[in-house]
């Protein structure tokens, strides 16, 4: 038993940090996707537009 817990190896700390930095990018770069697509979507509608006509009553 002692042999196999000797055998048992976990990964780097530089090699641990790398994965949490880059799982953290991707994470951010998902959540700025989405909240610009929102921003997009709020934007993008239609424009409002009033004309305004002289008219006269006789």
């Amino acid at each position: 038993m002692r042999t196999l817990r000797k055998a048992k190896k976990g990964i780097s700390p530089v090699i641990a940090t790398i994965i949490l930095i880059a799982i953290t990018i991707v994470i951010a770069i998902a959540v700025a996707a989405w909240v610009f697509g929102l921003f997009k979507s709020y934007t993008g509608g239609p424009a409002v537009t009033i004309n305004a006509a002289q008219s006269s009553c006789k």
